[in-house]
């Protein structure tokens, strides 16, 4: 195929040597993840004055993308306020607000905001002893960057009157979240009792895809003509993304006249559950009024909103740190003044699997990789055996074995298997997807393929590897290979993977980055003392030197590495020889460095010895290093470029990624793109000619693609 010596690492020769493997046999591994939310928590007690409010504000982890929040207000002292729960303040307490801000609180920037702060505070009456909860949705593995859109009106200012406003997600973006807020504090019984998901008119009727989110303000018994109320949107920019509401009623509950009137019960909670299969992502509530039907009209006065909260299924708030919560909970009470007839919803939007599908190969199909019961090879993408032909969300390419990802957590393999890299607990190659089974029957976020080995993430945060050993590249302890997965023990949550010719990375949900594996041209971005067969190494994680920064995204090459800090400015490290870091210049980097003249990016990908981002500005692609297949898209054959060069192509972008000698990219209308070498036809374009730039891979009819994944000499598309 042309390709020799010259084209790979000095470290990479002196493996396929020592184990025999042949020359050709190359890779690049691809991270694959899904949409997966933790749940950062802060409590605040609430100041005892009246017509006030007080802050609680819950910051989303370095690494996590701020998608939503809520709030809780309650009291905490059991006292004999207390009638039933610790629902059930004085009628006095209220939600005054639930947005995404600052870390100090103040309104957010537009883009990529990273705190949710919750407002508890007193329409009237208060007392000692009440807290606030501020409750943070923090995603992991998508959406990607986000924005806030704001819309604010004047109101309401006529006493027991409501006022409606709602903001709207810009075109190509996806509503992930947002909130409400009702100023000045200081107005006597101003709160919002609605802040929910919605379509642009306010209604809540939007059941998919909803572009827009709701605030109702409501001025209870006085008003005041300075009064306003804002709706914040949180849209994110990947447009591909897919949501659904569900939406939970209890209408026309008993009123009572707050907790001073013992026999009636004064709240009623409605909890809304996300299907199996998808994700919470944000939710909402409202409280209205007993006109005919839902969203009938204005609640009674004395009507306040208590909480809209991440919850379990049985409306039980849930705690810092915890992952994946299912459910939305809104809590209405009926307050000083209250009549019958007041509805409660509680809304949970909910992403969809993203993605689910089916999988399409193209390419060398020597060893089966291609899934399709056969190792003849394919010039242009055809369709994967069972289980693979639907309800797959993400897919990873090894050098000749493959990785696919399902919306249930499975996780199934083909392609070579000599070193046990298909997890099976065989080494016997298998064209035909075969399933891995990971302890204690946990199931996978994320995945990734590399060289002759393979990594998976569970949805407790657990790293799992099986396959090639030699170099301590299963983490865990030894240089033993194994055919079933054993667990890395990286220290805290991990939340993102990447798998390198024979080094892995891990990313955790403090933003801390763990290398192990090979280490002969600074991989592991920090210095290491064990040995692998004379070269240095790492046979257990080691923290990568980031130099006090925090990481967001991670990729990982043949022998370099590349990470997004949370500023969305790159560093890279290890194997320059052909400028694949992005510094300017062919020398290698043992430890972290600045890349890429400080451009902000949204995306990374590592090929074998070339680069690849996607722009934060205008997510347009960006290429560097080896170039002699034109793997660099750029239109040109030059050897190798040290900086970044924009692709020859001005689509804007929503995913990447890097083979040995080829690229892939997905453009934002689901239309995938591909350029580079081509001999074995894993361009899918139905030639064997290399391309300089990018071409469509993939007929019309196919282009609804979802997820991608580029390996040694084939390519994998979801759609």
């Amino acid at each position: 195929m042309g390709h020799g010596i010259a084209s790979v690492s000095r470290a990479m020769v002196a493996i396929l040597l020592a184990v025999s493997i042949p020359l050709l046999v190359q890779s690049m591994p691809a991270e694959a993840a899904t949409v997966s939310v933790q749940l950062a928590a802060v409590t605040q007690t609430v100041t005892n004055a009246a017509a006030s409010q007080t802050p609680a504000t819950a910051g989303c982890p370095a690494g996590t993308v701020l998608v939503g929040g809520g709030i809780r207000v309650f009291h905490a002292t059991g006292d004999q306020i207390i009638v039933s729960s610790t629902y059930e303040p004085i009628n006095g307490l209220v939600v005054k607000g639930s947005l995404p801000t600052d870390p100090s609180g103040t309104t957010v920037p537009s883009a990529d905001p990273a705190n949710w702060t919750a407002l508890g505070g007193f329409v009237g009456q208060s007392e000692a002893g009440d807290d606030v909860t501020a409750f943070a949705m923090c995603s992991t593995g998508g959406p990607t960057h986000t924005q806030v859109v704001t819309a604010t009106v004047n109101g309401p200012v006529v006493a027991s009157t409501t006022a409606l406003v709602t903001a709207s997600c810009p075109a190509g973006t996806r509503l992930v979240g947002g909130g409400a807020a009702t100023a000045p504090s200081s107005s006597p019984s101003l709160k919002p009792v609605g802040s929910y998901p919605s379509d642009a008119s306010g209604s809540t009727a939007t059941a998919t895809d909803p572009s827009s989110w709701t605030a109702d303000g409501e001025s209870g018994g006085q008003a005041n003509v300075s009064n306003t109320t804002t709706a914040f949107a949180v849209c994110s920019t990947d447009a591909t993304l897919h949501t659904r509401v569900v939406r939970a009623d209890v209408i026309d509950h008993p009123a009572g006249a707050g907790n001073f009137n013992p026999g009636q019960d004064p709240v009623a909670t409605a909890t809304a559950t996300c299907p199996v299969g998808t994700t919470l992502l944000d939710g909402g509530a409202l409280a209205d009024g007993n006109a005919p039907g839902p969203d009938g009209g204005s609640p009674q006065q004395g009507v306040h909103l208590r909480g809209s909260y991440p919850s379990s299924a049985a409306a039980a708030a849930v705690a810092d740190g915890s992952p994946a919560p299912t459910s939305w909970s809104g809590i209405v009470q009926s307050g000083g003044q209250a009549t019958p007839g007041t509805d409660t919803h509680a809304f949970a939007l909910c992403a969809q699997a993203p993605g689910a599908g089916s999988v399409l190969g193209t390419g060398y199909n020597g060893y089966g990789q291609l899934c399709n019961g056969s190792t003849t090879g394919a010039l242009t993408a055809s369709g994967a055996a069972p289980p693979l032909d639907a309800g797959v969300i993400a897919v990873s390419a090894g050098a000749v074995h493959s990785m696919a990802l399902t919306s249930a957590g499975a996780v199934s393999t083909c392609g070579r298997n000599n070193f046990g890299q298909l997890g099976n607990g065989t080494t016997t190659d298998s064209s035909t997807p075969v399933a891995v089974t990971l302890p204690g029957g946990a199931t996978a976020t994320a995945i990734a393929a590399s060289e002759y080995h393979s990594l998976a993430l569970s949805s407790g945060g657990t790293v799992y590897a099986w396959g090639h050993n030699a170099f301590g590249q299963l983490g865990n302890g030894t240089t033993t290979d194994s055919s079933t997965p054993v667990a890395v023990a990286v220290p805290g949550t991990v939340t993102r993977i990447a798998a390198g010719w024979a080094f892995d990375l891990a990313l955790t949900s403090t933003g801390a980055v763990y290398a192990w594996g090979f280490n002969g041209d600074g991989e592991l971005g920090t210095t290491s003392s064990d040995t692998c067969a004379t070269f240095a190494c790492s046979k257990t994680p080691v923290a990568v030197s980031l130099g006090g920064a925090t990481v967001k995204a991670i990729a990982a090459g043949w022998d370099h590495s590349l990470a997004i800090r949370s500023d969305d400015t790159p560093l890279a490290w290890g194997l320059n020889n052909y400028g694949q870091l992005g510094v300017g210049d062919t020398t290698n980097r043992l430890v972290p460095a600045p890349a890429l003249g400080g451009i902000a990016v949204a995306a990374i990908a590592c090929g074998g010895i070339h680069s690849l981002a996607i722009k934060k500005s205008d997510s347009t692609g960006l290429a560097w290093g080896r170039n002699n297949d034109g793997q660099l898209g750029v239109g040109t054959t030059e050897a190798f470029l040290p900086n970044p060069t924009p692709l020859a192509s001005s689509a804007a972008l929503t995913a990447i990624a890097a083979g040995a000698f080829h690229s892939l990219a997905l453009r934002s209308g689901g239309a995938p793109l591909a350029w580079g070498y081509n001999a074995t036809g894993q361009l899918g374009d139905a030639t064997t000619t290399n391309r300089f730039g990018p071409v469509s891979p993939l007929a019309p009819a196919d282009a609804n693609v979802t997820a991608l994944a580029a390996g040694w000499a084939h390519s994998l598309f979801v759609r």
